[in-house]
């Protein structure tokens, strides 16, 4: 793998791996996040297509490669002493080495305008995912949900959520997700979820080799769920699955959401009652992650979140 031939004998660097989980988990601070990214679960999202991380024992950085075949790197999460300069020598040496450019991810309107000041930039034209997508996933801010305030269904921002709710009137039954007995029916519904997403957005994703990773990306959780799974079905036959991963005390993000789309009004519903799941056990947050494209970010806007969370980009060319 030519990545590895770029890394290679650089100093405290190496390939990222399940053994690294305790080490990242204690130099988060977690005391009050809502932070998507504030989680172990985001490390696999974020580098699925092969991790590396840089580990210095004061600082934490994991990254990847933009898509499996390039040598083009893109760091998506630091943690500790000194990230913002763990990150900076990190991307200097990578693009001297790769003679690439080198993208940092999942960055704070601090970090992002810290690294300008450094000789990077935003994204030039074309050079994100997809055309479509500005800022990749980050185009459209991470929604957060007052989950007290989504559970009581009261007021006028949910207005168009309850609406949705009603528009699913057929039973729906959900129970803790067991891999070993539930994976052949979650993968069969995450087929069908593939192929109607790839219908309904054919003219977004023809472009978009990221999309087909997701998929496995998701089949990845429904084998090893790291988190709370939920599996929904609607008379006996699955509808929905969905995945909550703690980021504090306080909040959860939710990290896999697949359903049957042919059936009105389930995608909210199911969302609906995975947020009421982390009520019930004393969670007062949802973060709904970040956004590619309008439509998505809209949808999402049905939850009436109270904050959002915007992050940002930054490339070395």
């Amino acid at each position: 793998m030519l990545q590895k031939e770029i890394i290679v004998g650089l100093e405290n660097v190496s390939q990222l791996g399940n053994s690294d989980k305790a080490t990242f988990e204690k130099m988060l601070k977690l005391d009050n996040s809502m932070d998507y990214s504030d989680c172990w679960a985001y490390l696999i999202q974020s580098t699925f297509f092969g991790g590396f991380k840089f580990f210095d024992a004061k600082n934490f950085v994991a990254f990847t490669t933009f898509n499996p075949a390039s040598t083009v790197f893109c760091i998506t999460k630091a943690v500790g002493s000194n990230p913002r300069q763990a990150v900076l020598s990190l991307a200097r040496v990578l693009k001297e080495r790769s003679g690439e450019k080198v993208i940092v991810k999942n960055l704070s309107e601090y970090d992002h305008e810290f690294l300008l000041r450094n000789g990077f930039e935003d994204y030039r034209e074309g050079d994100g995912w997809n055309k479509f997508y500005k800022y990749d996933d980050d185009t459209f801010p991470e929604p957060v949900i007052d989950l007290n305030e989504l559970v009581s269904m009261k007021g006028g921002k949910l207005k168009l959520l309850r609406y949705r709710l009603k528009q699913f009137s057929g039973p729906l039954e959900v129970k803790a997700y067991n891999p070993s007995i539930d994976f052949l029916n979650a993968e069969k519904l995450l087929e069908k979820w593939r192929k109607d997403i790839e219908k309904r957005y054919s003219e977004m994703l023809k472009d978009d080799d990221v999309f087909l990773h997701s998929v496995a990306l998701h089949r990845k959780f429904m084998l090893e769920p790291i988190g709370n799974a939920f599996l929904f079905t609607s008379s006996g036959v699955p509808v929905g699955f969905s995945l909550l991963v703690q980021v504090s005390a306080q909040a959860v993000a939710l990290y896999s959401m697949v359903c049957d789309n042919e059936l009105d009004g389930l995608s909210e519903r199911i969302h609906f009652e995975t947020m009421k799941k982390a009520y019930e056990v004393d969670f007062s947050y949802c973060n709904l992650g970040g956004s590619e494209f309008e439509s998505l970010h809209n949808y999402k806007l049905k939850f009436a979140p109270f904050t959002f969370i915007k992050k940002k980009h930054a490339v070395l060319y």
